[in-house]
């Protein structure tokens, strides 16, 4: 039997967001994340705004399906009520992501392989549209 140990206490990995904007980071960035991480966001906004969350550097391991290291985008944060809108890696990420509620959920999961620098993301509150929108188009670089 192997034992997996996840760090869950990294200093700015686990945190509940209430700014109407704000940076998140992965632990260490921009040096590289450890192995074996688990790190929770969740971002709350004022009643009847929408989340815009725009990623700005990303590097994680690669993986066609994102099976190693790799960062899920949740719309809502109840177990219930949450929406994946998407699991990412490498250096495929979209534009940005918009929730259709006040409320997003960030989860960060790294193996215990490679790891790089991370990334790092930043939320805007935003009037609400009632509607989920996001870019379609993915960066990919060489």
């Amino acid at each position: 039997m192997v034992n997996i140990f996840f760090s869950c206490c990294l200093l700015g990995c686990n945190e509940n967001m209430t700014n109407s904007s704000g940076f998140i980071f992965s632990p260490h960035f921009p040096g590289y994340y450890p192995p074996l991480t688990l790190c929770r966001w969740t971002i709350k906004v004022a009643p009847g705004k929408n989340i815009k969350l725009r990623f700005l550097e990303f590097q994680l391991e690669d993986h066609p399906s994102c099976y190693s290291d790799y960062i899920e985008v949740y719309d809502g944060y109840e177990t219930k009520t949450k929406k994946l809108l998407g699991r990412y890696c490498g250096l495929r990420f979209p534009d940005f992501l918009e929730s259709s509620t006040n409320f997003m959920l960030i989860k960060f999961v790294s193996n215990d392989k490679v790891t790089r620098s991370g990334f790092k993301m930043h939320y805007t509150s935003e009037e609400g549209k009632g509607l989920l929108s996001s870019s379609a188009l993915y960066k990919t670089f060489p």
